[in-house]
């Protein structure tokens, strides 16, 4: 899956999705960026390189149902994923989800 591809899921969930940063005045959005890369080896030789991608998932107040669409979209396409973070984040002013997950 390409990240283009990759974006084009999330945006089954909202359109409010953002490669590196959002727009000013956004208040319910997604901003999903690349970190690096996980390599794996099978018993044959086969190496797959994972493209690790990190989401911020920022909504305003709860309850809500924003973060539950995402995780859906993700469910859906066999996109399994880390929460590394929930809650309230000073230095966003919002709600904040971080996932973390590996795309081919």
């Amino acid at each position: 899956m390409t990240t283009k591809e990759f974006e084009q899921v999330l945006k089954l969930a909202t359109d409010k999705v953002f490669h590196l940063q959002a727009p000013t005045g956004e208040r319910e959005y997604v901003v999903w960026h690349a970190y690096g890369h996980n390599s794996l080896v099978g018993d044959d030789g086969v190496r797959i390189e994972l493209l690790k991608i990190q989401l911020d998932v920022i909504w305003q107040k709860e309850p809500s149902d924003f973060l539950d669409k995402i995780k859906s979209v993700l469910s859906q396409f066999e996109l399994p994923y880390f929460e590394a973070e929930y809650g309230y984040d000073d230095a966003w002013g919002s709600m904040r989800c971080i996932l973390q997950l590996e795309v081919d």
